[in-house]
This record gives C-alpha cells, sequence and structure tokens, in this order.
C-alpha cells in the first residue's frame, strides 16, 4: 500500500514538475509575435511578452538608426559624385569651347595659308614669264636687235625693266614665303593645342564615365539601403503595435478601463502640448505611469454622496472610504450632472487596500485618475481648450488635456522641470519618499516613448 501511494506521488510530482518546465519553458519561449489578442493571459505573461517586444522595439531601433547612418553616408557619396559629375560636364564645355575656338583659328590660318598659295603661285608665275622674256632679249643678236623695229636704246630700257621687275618679284615670293612658312607653324601650333584639349576632353570624360559609374552603383545602394530602412520601420511599428495591444491589456487588468491606443494618445498629447507647452512625451509617461503601476482605474461605485461610501463594482462588498466628502463627493455630483451621467453607473477607483485594511480614499476617475476637486478647478480650462461644452474625466483626449494643463500649472513647460512636477503630480509635494521613485519612473519612460516619437515622426516625413 505503501508503495503504491509513493508510486502515484512520484507519478503526480513528475507530472507537476513536468507541467511547470512546459510552463516556465514556454514563457521563456515567448517573443512579441507569440501574442494572440483573443486569448486570455494572467499580468505576469503580458508583462513577459511586454518586455519581449520592447527588447526587439530597442533591437528594431538600433538597427533602424544604424541602416539610417548608411543612408546617409551613402546619400552624402552621391551627392558629391553627382556635384563631379556636374563640374566634369562644365569641364567638358569649356574644352569643348576651346577647341572650337582653336578650330576656327585653324580655318583662318589655313584660309591665309591657301590666300599666300594662290598669290605665291601667281607671282611665281609673273617670275617665270619675266624669265622667259629675259632670255629671250639675252639671247637676240646684235643683227635680230637692228632688224626689228625697235631702237637699241628701248631694248636696253626693256633689260632694265625686267631685271627691276625680277628683283621685285624674287623679293615679293620670298616674302610669300616667308609669311605662308610662318603661317603654317602657328597652324601647326594651333592643331597641336587642339590635339592636347582633346586628349584632356578624353580624360575628363573618362573620368566623367567612371563617376556617374560609381554614382549609378552608390544610388543603387541607397536604394538599397532605403528600402532595408523601410524593412526595419515596418517591423519596428508591428512590434511598436503589438506592444501597444499588450500595453492596452495591461491597461485593462490595471482596473477595467478602456485602452487608449498608442497613436490616438499620442495626437492628442500633441494637441495639449500645443496649448500648454508641456512635451508629448512627458505627458504619455504620467499615463503610461499611471496605468503600469496598477493603480485602479474604475473598480468601484460610489452610493452614498454624503459620506463617501462606496461598493467594490466586481464583488459588492462596502468599502467605507470610496470617495472623501464632502471635498470630492460635491464636485463628483456637479461633473455626473453635467455630463448626463448616473451614480450608480459609473465607475471610480478604489482605495488602496494594504494588509487587509483599506488606506485612504479611492475616488479617483478616469485614465489620468484625477479626484473630482482637482478636475473641477480645470475643467472649465480643458473645456476651453478643446471647444467644448463641458469635459469628461473619462473621455482620453480630456484626460490627457487635463493632464498637460495641470503638469503645465506644475511647471513642466521647463523639461529640467519634469521630474519635480511628476512628483508634485503624485504626491502634491516634491519629490520625497516614494514621489521621488514615482518621478524616476516616468523621466525613464518618457525616454522610451520620446525615441518612439522620433520613429513614428521620421517615418511620416
Amino acid at each position: 500500500m505503501l508503495k503504491r501511494i509513493l508510486t502515484s506521488f512520484l507519478i503526480v510530482s513528475l507530472l507537476f514538475s513536468g507541467f511547470l518546465g512546459w510552463s516556465f519553458s514556454a514563457q521563456a519561449n515567448m517573443d512579441c509575435s507569440s501574442y494572440d489578442p483573443n486569448q486570455t493571459y494572467d499580468n505576469a505573461t503580458l508583462k513577459t511578452l511586454l518586455a519581449a517586444c520592447q527588447a526587439d522595439i530597442d533591437a528594431t531601433s538600433a538597427q533602424l538608426k544604424a541602416q539610417q547612418g548608411k543612408s546617409s553616408s551613402l546619400a552624402s557619396d552621391v551627392a558629391l559624385l553627382n556635384s563631379l559629375i556636374k563640374k566634369a560636364a562644365q569641364q567638358i564645355s569649356v574644352k569643348n569651347s576651346i577647341i572650337a575656338k582653336l578650330g576656327n583659328q585653324i580655318d583662318q590660318k589655313q584660309q591665309v595659308i591657301e590666300t599666300l598659295s594662290q598669290k605665291l603661285s601667281n607671282e611665281n608665275d609673273s617670275l617665270a614669264q619675266i624669265l622667259r622674256k629675259k632670255n629671250e632679249i639675252d639671247n637676240m643678236t646684235l643683227t635680230e636687235m637692228l632688224l626689228s623695229n625697235n631702237r637699241i636704246s628701248d631694248f636696253f630700257l626693256d633689260v632694265d625693266n625686267y631685271e627691276t621687275l625680277n628683283k621685285a618679284l624674287q623679293d615679293s615670293v620670298n616674302t610669300v614665303k616667308g609669311v605662308k612658312d610662318q603661317t603654317t607653324a602657328q597652324k601647326t601650333d594651333l592643331q597641336q593645342q587642339q590635339e592636347a584639349q582633346n586628349t584632356l576632353k578624353l580624360q575628363i570624360e573618362q573620368q566623367q564615365a567612371q563617376t556617374q559609374a560609381e554614382q549609378q552603383d552608390k544610388a543603387a545602394l541607397l536604394a538599397s539601403s532605403k528600402n532595408q530602412e523601410k524593412t526595419y520601420q515596418t517591423l519596428l511599428a508591428q512590434r511598436q503595435a503589438q506592444a501597444a495591444k499588450i500595453s492596452a491589456a495591461l491597461f485593462k487588468l490595471a482596473g477595467g478601463s478602456k485602452a487608449i491606443p498608442f497613436g490616438d494618445a499620442y495626437t492628442y498629447a500633441k494637441v495639449a502640448s500645443e496649448k500648454t507647452g508641456v512635451r508629448p512625451a512627458f505627458i504619455l509617461a504620467i499615463l503610461k505611469q499611471e496605468s503600469n503601476l496598477g493603480v485602479d482605474q474604475g473598480g468601484c461605485y460610489v452610493t452614498d454622496l454624503s459620506s463617501g461610501a462606496g461598493v467594490r463594482a466586481s464583488t459588492g462588498v462596502a468599502i467605507a472610504t470610496v470617495m472623501k466628502a464632502p471635498r470630492d463627493t460635491v464636485p463628483f455630483q456637479t461633473i455626473l450632472a453635467a455630463l448626463g451621467y448616473s451614480i450608480a453607473t459609473t465607475q471610480v477607483s478604489c482605495p488602496e487596500k494594504v494588509s487587509g485594511a483599506y488606506m485612504g480614499y479611492g475616488g479617483a476617475m478616469g485614465p489620468t485618475q484625477f479626484i473630482p476637486s482637482t478636475w473641477i478647478q480645470l475643467s472649465s480650462r480643458i473645456a476651453n481648450a478643446l471647444g467644448e461644452k463641458a469635459s469628461n474625466p473619462w473621455d482620453p483626449q480630456d484626460a490627457i488635456m487635463a493632464t498637460a494643463i495641470f503638469m503645465s500649472d506644475l511647471g513642466a513647460t521647463d523639461p529640467s522641470a519634469e521630474r519635480t512636477a511628476a512628483c508634485k503630480y503624485y504626491s502634491g509635494h516634491g519629490c520625497t519618499g516614494y514621489a521621488s521613485s514615482y518621478g524616476n519612473s516616468v523621466i525613464k519612460i518618457e525616454t522610451s516613448i520620446q525615441s518612439d516619437i522620433n520613429v513614428i515622426d521620421s517615418a511620416s516625413q
């Protein structure tokens, strides 16, 4: 009998340990994509999933930042290569102008050479005729001179004239030949200059072609890098959306209030920031801090406005200190009347329970947990800022605007004063005791949210 009992105990133990092992193993292997909004998870599992999502977000953000750095470097390279290509095109244009100018000068020299060649040919023809005539006279005999009709003196005169012309023509031929030779030399020099310019132009064109090829390669790499950026941005957006769903589930677990999607909350925070000067990330950090700390968002009903007593919504258990009377019960009634809400169906936070006993008061309203006496002081300012007739502490946009206004009043328009403002928001005084930890936590959350905002803003540009 004892043996069977021990055996049964061992089996149960093994099964139980196996279950625990599977549970821990499954939890250890959970990643951001494991979350299924159609399933129900406990708070610890949701926090594990949220931590996995945040780790993925951080890793993907780092990859995106590195890829953006590569894209920026490639973009700079492409811009530099574009400027080099443009400069080369300008140099080619200058070389074309110089080559064209030299070509015109060469043409002009060629025309001069042709003119001089024609003149030289004419001069040579004239010189040949004179030489033939002079030879005829030189070969004429005295008898032929006497028998001719001309006087002998005329023959001698003709001889002198031919000699003079012959000398003049010789001088002209020499001059023309000299000018032609000089012009030919100038033409040759111009041709050499033109060839040199053509060589330089060819070198620039080759360099330009090489630069264009490099620019095309860089542009292709840049396009690829930009595509990789988009991949990381898409993955980051998916992880952020998943994290938002998990955060929303945690938010609901904290007290049952309707979750505010991060995109909507950011939009509301930007509007509130424009009105108050408080940074959106800080406003959202307060909202996130309030929900993630597990503060009850609406687990009780007030049943007696004269005393502030009420009941827990989930169990019906009576609680004497749901709301402080008359400090908060009177403005609470005013707020409900303005909105047309019923006290019987409007939930507020329950007081904290420590060691089995309720401590202090609850009565805080909506996602940002304002008590009625504080809300009523801000009510008209909230309504005016949003163009409403009456402000609603359960409306996410109104609640976020209320936080921004209240934080502005506490000095949070100066980023260096945000931590102190957070402490005052929590405790009503400075950063002492637990309020200090609250302020530190808000600033840490703000840094994370600002990082997400930067990604969202860059992706939307």
